[in-house]
């Protein structure tokens, strides 16, 4: 993983950027060091209002009596395998 000051990314801004694309860079300046990578397709990027307010609806249905109860290992195992 690279290390690079504030400055040198501004001022290299493409050479890094291209150079986050395997592992990500460490970026360092007065306020942090800063870890820049890539968005995968593996990576999700919710709004943190969406994502509370998903919880509150999921919260909401299983209070309603939604949902999938599962008693068992076995169960478990089915339900996630079917996943």
């Amino acid at each position: 993983m690279v290390v690079v000051s504030a400055r040198e990314f501004r001022a290299n801004q493409k050479k890094y950027l291209e150079m986050a694309s395997p592992g990500g860079i460490l970026l360092k300046s007065r306020f942090g060091i800063f870890k820049i990578s890539p968005v995968t397709d593996h990576d999700m990027i919710v709004n943190k209002d969406d994502y509370l307010s998903r919880i509150e609806e999921a919260k909401a249905e299983l209070h309603a009596g939604g949902g999938t109860h599962l008693n068992s290992h076995e169960e478990i195992d089915h339900f996630l395998d079917a996943l």
